[in-house]
């Protein structure tokens, strides 16, 4: 019995052995590891930061081409008292935009396809934003304000705040809709104070975690739905000073606040060359250190 067992195994390993071949490593290759894709769900999302022009007629003349109706009226109703200025555009990129955005065939270098700067004066901005849908991810607006003062209306009702330490951000989750268009969610967040440990519950697992506590302003949340290389303009409104909006999109840190424009596009598939020759294929945009709610 014990020698039938032999042979039988003996055989088997035989039969392996024949089947296996050694792989010779290539002089030329770098990795044998397949490179990271984005997953075939992943919803790319091209987030400009640009200064606002400073001529009154140039801002006058972008903000006729853009469709506030876009957004629910109640929705703008909310936004307006709180200093937010947003709308919808395209999918065709008026020239108004493009010179704003100096949006060129400029091709995207290798290794800089998460965030670049567009212009010699660095002051246009692009970040790629790789969003599963229905996971929510986040774009920090690059300024941390030892203290940030809030003017707030909601319920009609106007109160004002402190937050230490701040930091603006937008919470972004997308979804596919069935007309085939991507449903954006916004919610402007203000991060704050210090790191605070905290147990979370995780896939049945507690694990701790540091976070800083944050203010979602809910009331405040953009729903707009974009078709392919449609984009989300937002701004704030020069008659809101202190307001929320105005905090969110006024970059204070040189000699005098300058106000910047948001431009969120949608872009096709992945990407697409409608600016750029080469097509992302990596990278996620900056997550929070505080964990979803």
């Amino acid at each position: 019995m014990h020698v039938a067992v032999r042979a039988i195994l003996m055989s088997v390993i035989a039969l392996v052995l024949q089947s296996c071949s050694v792989v010779e490593p290539t002089v030329d290759s770098k990795s044998l590891l397949t490179p990271l894709a984005v997953s075939s769900d992943a919803i790319t999302l091209e987030v400009f930061s640009v200064p606002v022009p400073r001529g009154e007629e140039q801002v006058a003349a972008l903000w006729k081409l853009v469709d506030e109706q876009a957004l629910p009226a109640e929705q703008r109703q909310r936004l307006d008292r709180n200093g937010f200025r947003a709308g919808v555009l395209g999918p065709t990129i008026p020239a108004e935009l493009a010179e704003v955005l100096k949006v060129t065939e400029k091709r995207v270098e290798e290794g800089q396809e998460f965030k670049m700067t567009l212009d010699p004066e660095a002051t246009v901005n692009l970040r790629l934003v790789h969003a599963k849908a229905g996971k929510r991810v986040e774009v920090a607006i690059p300024e941390t304000r030892e203290h940030l003062h809030l003017l707030e209306t909601t319920g009609g009702e106007v109160g004002g705040k402190t937050y230490a330490q701040a930091e603006c951000r937008l919470g972004l989750r997308a979804n596919y809709e069935n007309d085939g268009r991507v449903r954006l969610e916004i919610v402007p967040e203000v991060h704050h104070g210090a790191f605070q440990s905290r147990m979370r519950g995780n896939d049945g697992m507690m694990m701790f975690t540091q976070e800083r506590p944050k203010r979602v302003f809910d009331e405040l949340q953009m729903t707009p739905q974009l078709g392919p290389g449609q984009m989300i303009l937002l701004a704030a409104r020069a008659d809101r000073p202190a307001s929320v909006g105005y905090h969110f999109f006024h970059d204070t840190r040189g000699d005098r606040p300058v106000t910047m424009l948001w431009v969120i596009r949608l872009a096709r598939g992945t990407h697409d060359s409608a600016f750029f020759e080469k097509p992302a294929d990596d990278g996620l945009s900056t997550v929070s250190n505080d964990i979803e709610e």
